[in-house]
């Protein structure tokens, strides 16, 4: 364990000499140090829990790592951390054009989803970077995945971005998709007009329970406490996607849910908290909050 911290540390601060050793270390000479590499994943830490090497050294820039990792051990540049995300999606969350424009030359999936059906031009949207939606549609990426929080489209209509729309409008993005998962939406182009016609036969009942699931499944809208912006989170009672990534690349630890204002989440410890409501008022024009450390009954 000690050493496999080590191997961490390094992919973060780019200590390519530490990293190397370090495998060595870790492979005891079975000469199987890819195997080694690929099968480390970082648990129980605060920053990097769930990640493996080449995420960690995307997400921190460090391309002479990734260089190693990628061209000399020949790790899977697509190979998903624990949450599902990418080296790819890692590096365009914290915007390392370097890392990006390097994963992408050695052929990134840029369709490789999340299981909530986030992809990397959702991050890119996010990020309202034009230059990298670009490159992204320029390499082969779909402009219309559907995820929990809609298409990119969706993203970039949000947010009231028009050189973002443009582009994605240019690319034929089609602008009547529902924001439902990934899987709902495989499931209606699979069932079809099939469903359609049962509904004629008198299937009422039926479509009006797909319709309140549905409903259901549409992602939550979660505040960030530090800078009061607001980003869909997933559908979870935990928040994800884009609520995460903000959190994570501004260090705005604290959010909550419009729907359950007095309950918090720290993505730092990865815990909900109740909001002792009875001094909010008092310390709202300082921005502090004050956090009972109890956990929702």
């Amino acid at each position: 364990m000690q050493y496999q911290y080590q191997l961490f540390e390094a992919a973060h601060s780019g200590d390519l000499e530490l990293f190397k050793r370090t495998v060595t270390l870790l492979d005891g000479g079975r000469g199987r140090l890819r195997e080694v590499v690929q099968a480390a994943m970082a648990q129980d830490t605060e920053s990097w829990d769930g990640m493996g090497a080449l995420h960690i050294a995307a997400s921190k820039g460090r391309l002479e790592v990734c260089h190693y990792l990628i061209e000399e051990l020949r790790l899977d540049m697509d190979d998903a951390d624990q949450g599902g995300a990418t080296p790819l999606m890692a590096a365009i969350i914290y915007n390392h054009i370097s890392i990006i424009n390097y994963l992408l030359y050695h052929g990134a999936g840029v369709n490789k989803a999340r299981p909530d059906g986030s992809s990397p031009l959702h991050y890119a949207t996010h990020l309202v970077d034009c230059g990298m939606i670009k490159q992204l549609l320029a390499k082969g990426a779909s402009v219309d995945p559907v995820a929990y929080c809609g298409t990119p489209l969706h993203i970039a209509t949000t947010k009231g971005r028009d050189g973002a729309i443009k582009i994605l409008l240019d690319h034929r993005a089609d602008c009547s998709k529902d924001p439902l998962t990934k899987q709902q939406g495989a499931g209606s182009k699979e069932r079809g007009g099939k469903e359609k016609k049962k509904k004629k036969k008198g299937g009422g009942a039926r479509g009006a329970a797909t319709n309140e699931q549905a409903k259901v499944e549409v992602s939550h809208v979660w505040a960030c406490l530090v800078c009061g912006q607001h980003y869909c989170g997933g559908a979870n009672a935990k928040p994800s996607g884009h609520a995460e990534a903000h959190c994570s690349r501004n260090k705005h630890w604290w959010v909550a849910n419009p729907d359950d204002p007095i309950t918090v989440y720290c993505f730092k410890c990865r815990n909900d908290f109740l909001l002792d409501l009875s001094i909010v008022h008092h310390h709202r024009r300082k921005k502090k909050l004050n956090i009972s450390r109890r956990r929702p009954q």
